[in-house]
Parts: C-alpha cells; sequence; structure tokens
C-alpha cells in the first residue's frame, strides 16, 4: 500500500462533509434492527463531542485512488501529533474513518466497543 501526504485542501474537503455523513449514518442505524442500536449510540456519542476529537490525517492509495484515512481520538493517546494511534478498545472515544478523495465519499466507519 503506497502512502501520500493529504494537502490542507483534502483535509477541507473531508472535513466539510464529515459531520452529515455521521448524521446520516445515525439515521440509517436507527431505522435498523437492535443490533444497529448500540451504532446509533456510539454515532449519537461521535456527535455529542465531535469538536473534541483530536484528528490524525493519513493519506493512502487503495486500488489506485487517493484516500484519506481518518484516525479520531477522544482521551489519552500517547504522542499522537508523531505516532500513528492504535486502539481495540475504548469504546467511541476511539474510531477511523476512510474518504475517497475523487469521489468525496466516505467508507469504513469503524467506532470501537469495549473489551
Amino acid at each position: 500500500m503506497s502512502e501520500w501526504t493529504p494537502s490542507k485542501e483534502n483535509i477541507e474537503q473531508f472535513e466539510n462533509g464529515f459531520r452529515d455523513y455521521l448524521v446520516s449514518q445515525l439515521k440509517d442505524a436507527g431505522e435498523l434492527d437492535e443490533t444497529s442500536n448500540n451504532e446509533a449510540k456510539r454515532i449519537t456519542y461521535v456527535l455529542d463531542h465531535f469538536n473534541e476529537y483530536k484528528r490524525q490525517y493519513v493519506g493512502i492509495i487503495e486500488s489506485g485512488k487517493k484516500v484519506v484515512y481518518c484516525n479520531l481520538i477522544r482521551g489519552s493517546a500517547g504522542d499522537w501529533k508523531n505516532e500513528l494511534v492504535v486502539m481495540f478498545d475504548g469504546g467511541p472515544n476511539y474510531f477511523s474513518i476512510h474518504f475517497n478523495v475523487q469521489k468525496e465519499r466516505y467508507f469504513d466507519l469503524m467506532i470501537n466497543g469495549y473489551a
């Protein structure tokens, strides 16, 4: 997998529709079964604390397309400005998402659960 450095414009492009995307996912989760209710709760938490998350942006190439991988962290994260944070639990204080720059499409939203 190749890497590239997202520009300020790429990050702005990502951020411009990000909150609206999360709201749309909340609506979708709310219309599904009880399992999705947990997802709706996690998305609600994320939206309630949206501006409190630190963000890490990584440019990757997936199938020849430029993708911004965004890692979001609310809470302790060590040297998060210089090292990618990998967290396997911690609930919705930690989550990640991908964004296809050319298609302006978000995908692979992964909100952590609790161990």
